[in-house]
């Protein structure tokens, strides 16, 4: 796939077509981008993307993103078998249809029947439409549709800080624990694509109000963040401080606020005291200690553990991969490197750190992230997948830390054109 060489033709083909839209487009020059920048940052993208689909070759010899890339081979058959049983993998609800009508693909595609996974066939199916099978060919078209997003993400990040712009290009395509899993082909990179989308449309519906453009924006953004359906909730507390950032707060919108997050505590403490909830996380965590211990047996929560389960909670979620004793691999390597200059981030920038902001938009990130990072840490005991999954939320972590900076010293604003555009 990766390591044919025939199959890269196509790749270089759309990357220089891609390149030449750019260079030939104006679109981006509303976002205050030029073109030579964006050209750098599709090309970027496009490397992040390619070293994730070679580390899990080279490392799994697979992985979820070459399972997507097969099972969308097996969508675009259907095509020629019948269009109107490609329309229904492609467009509809999985399950929707009759299975019977679907016999001969069902047995090759494990991932039907996953709503938030299938998006990403979905997406790889329309490309396979015009990649001549190259697995390169849709890295590259991945690279280019997820671009915009990421645009407007690095856009509503520069607004709302007080810092160089250039710390967001650094935030979302150089700093390992979130470039490597969130410019690669998988749903960490359609999460952040979303988060661009709407946050972007918020900012807009805030400044200049409400338009279909808008809405249609948001709406998009919304139904990418559903790749991990509890996305939404855990930036919803962002979103609606950005939309009331910097404005007045009616006391109607106060009352709606304090509804919704009075119904979401209910419903949480609701599923909190059911047993399946617990036993949900205790599969979860089964699956996972299986990929490492074969023999791992399945484990019982009982209310006394709860302590020694939150320290290793912790420890997941905050500190892993740092070595304890000799379990400690030299694949985690780059995860413990990322996992460093997160943590270092706060005590580095402490001394510019300004409380009043922090109050007023940037816990609204902060908190739900560490919450989540706590939550992840309980129910995935693997290194490399609680780096993965934590990744989006490790992006708003940042961003929630440093629109609470002052712009002082190395912090001061040097890009104002960036802003007023």
């Amino acid at each position: 796939m990766l390591f044919d060489l025939t199959a890269w033709w196509p790749a270089l083909v759309f990357y220089g077509l891609f390149v030449y839209w750019i260079r030939d487009a104006r679109l981006y020059s509303s976002l205050g981008f030029s073109r030579g920048n964006v050209v750098a940052i599709f090309t970027v993208k496009l490397l992040w993307c390619f070293a994730f689909a070679a580390f899990h070759w080279l490392w799994f010899h697979g992985g979820d993103t070459y399972t997507v890339f097969a099972e969308s081979a097996q969508v675009n058959r259907a095509l020629h078998r019948d269009w109107r049983d490609f329309a229904a993998l492609e467009f509809l609800p999985n399950r929707w249809y009759v299975l019977d009508s679907l016999y001969h693909y069902d047995p090759a595609l494990r991932m039907y029947g996953n709503e938030s996974t299938w998006l990403m066939v979905r997406l790889n199916a329309l490309f396979y439409l015009v990649s001549f099978g190259s697995y390169p060919a849709h890295v590259v078209m991945f690279a280019f549709a997820t671009l915009p997003a990421s645009l407007c993400l690095l856009r509503f990040m520069a607004v709302h800080t007080t810092v160089d712009p250039r710390w967001w290009y650094a935030a979302l395509l150089v700093f390992p624990g979130v470039a490597f899993w969130c410019n690669g082909m998988h749903k960490e990179a359609m999460l952040v694509s979303g988060a661009g989308f709407a946050f972007y449309a918020l900012t807009k519906a805030r400044d200049k109000g409400w338009s279909a453009t808008v809405v249609g924006l948001l709406s998009l953004g919304v139904v990418l963040m559903l790749s991990r359906a509890y996305m939404p909730l855990l930036l919803a507390p962002g979103m609606l401080a950005v939309y009331f950032y910097a404005r007045p707060v009616s006391a109607r919108a106060k009352a709606i606020t304090v509804t919704g997050i009075g119904l979401v505590v209910a419903v949480a403490l609701v599923r909190l005291t059911r047993n399946d909830f617990w036993n949900g996380i205790l599969v979860k965590q089964h699956a996972f200690a299986k990929l490492t211990d074969p023999n791992a047996t399945r484990a019982v929560l009982r209310w006394s553990d709860m302590p020694h389960f939150l320290a290793a909670a912790f420890y997941h979620g905050f500190v892993s991969p740092v070595p304890f004793l000799d379990n400690f691999d030299i694949k985690d390597l780059p995860l413990l490197f990322s996992n460093a200059l997160l943590l270092a981030l706060p005590l580095l920038t402490f001394r510019y750190f300004d409380r009043r902001r922090f109050i007023k938009l940037g816990m609204w990130f902060v908190w739900p992230a560490l919450l989540y990072f706590l939550i992840i840490g309980f129910m995935v005991p693997q290194a490399g997948a609680v780096s993965r999954y934590k990744a989006p939320m490790v992006l708003f972590l940042i961003f929630g830390w440093i629109c609470s900076l002052k712009p002082i010293g190395l912090l001061k604003l040097k890009s104002k054109q960036f802003l007023r555009n």
